[in-house]
């Protein structure tokens, strides 16, 4: 193979494809010197995009020791 191709893909999930929420537009500005265009987008929601796993921790966070934790993170890291 001489030539390399690169795909450019966007995905999306279900719930924001139904949303009318999402803008797209190709920048004309930004000069990349290939073929590809430059995509922006926005989304604009009046929820969370992602569930926030952190209300379903079971573990009550404000006992947590976060100066012993600091410690080993940093031990463990050296």
């Amino acid at each position: 193979m001489r030539n390399i191709s690169i795909i450019n893909l966007a995905f999306i999930i279900k719930a924001l494809n139904q949303s009318k929420s999402i803008f797209w537009q190709i920048d004309k500005n930004v000069n990349t010197k290939s073929d590809h265009k430059v995509i922006l987008f926005s989304i604009q929601s009046e929820g969370n995009l992602v569930e926030n796993l952190l209300k379903k921790i079971p573990y009550n966070l404000k006992k947590a020791d976060w100066k012993e934790f600091d410690r080993e993170l940093k031990d463990s890291s050296n």
